[in-house]
């Protein structure tokens, strides 16, 4: 399974959430609507995960107007990536100096 069968499963489930899910490096909405943030860890993330692994791993990154709105879209995404054999590999918060959204990310790895 290839890194973009992994991020383009992880986005078919994620769309079934909010219409608001973008891959890392698309346009971002305007005006702070909540959204998701899919990016796939890559051959620069293999030192931490394993050579093998990191094909298999993407992050979910929730941004959001506040801290508990992120959290609560971020535990959607999760809820749906678990049902769909995703396992969660770690996550924490994120702040952007540029922007006024809260985020909250989340690593995942495909079983």
């Amino acid at each position: 399974m290839s890194t973009l069968d992994v991020l383009a499963d992880a986005r078919d489930i994620l769309l079934s959430l909010t219409p608001q899910v973008f891959i890392a490096g698309d346009p971002l909405p305007e005006g702070g609507a909540p959204h998701l943030i899919l990016q796939p860890i890559d051959a620069t993330d293999r030192v931490r995960y394993g050579s093998a692994a990191s094909v298999t791993r993407v992050q979910v990154s929730a941004w959001a107007p506040t801290l508990s709105e992120a959290l609560e879209l971020s535990d959607q995404a999760r809820n749906a990536l678990r049902a769909a054999r995703f396992v969660p590999a770690g996550s924490g918060p994120l702040t952007d100096p540029d922007i006024t959204l809260t985020g909250w990310r989340a690593d995942y790895r495909r079983q």
